[in-house]
Parts: C-alpha cells; structure tokens; sequence
C-alpha cells in the first residue's frame, strides 16, 4: 500500500497527531479499506526531516532513493 501525503494544519504541528493517524492506518487497514496489507511504502522527500522521523519511528526502513525525477526516500514496512 502507498502513502499518500498525510496533511495535518501546521497549526496542531508537533502534537503526535500525524503519527497517531499513521499508526492507526496501519493497525485498522483491514477496517479503513477493506484489504489486509501487509507492506506499506511512502515515498518522502530527502529534505523533509520531519516526516521522514516519523515514519522512522513507526519502524519504516528507508530501501533507497526513487528516481521519480524529484529528490526522495521510498521508506517501507
């Protein structure tokens, strides 16, 4: 399953709500989309630091660099 940008208003920043939205989407995604997923994959750009922890946090593992044309980590679980 990819990982499509995850917003949350800069306003509510640095209060775990994107990783509690992550982290539920990966625990209930049987539930939210009605498929058992068993690798989930969220491409990140390089210079986004904070995103990239956070997905690091949730155990994601960064496998490499995707040539999309733009600077970014494929990072995977």
């Amino acid at each position: 399953m990819s990982i499509n940008p995850i917003v949350i208003n800069p306003k509510y920043h640095n209060n775990g709500y994107g990783k509690l939205i992550l982290n539920d989407l990966i625990k209930n995604n049987k539930k939210i989309i009605n498929i058992d997923v068993d690798i989930f994959n969220a491409t990140i750009s390089i210079t986004n630091i904070s995103s990239i922890k956070l997905f690091e946090s949730l155990n994601f593992t960064k496998k490499g660099n995707v040539n999309d044309g733009f600077q970014d980590y494929c990072l995977e679980k």
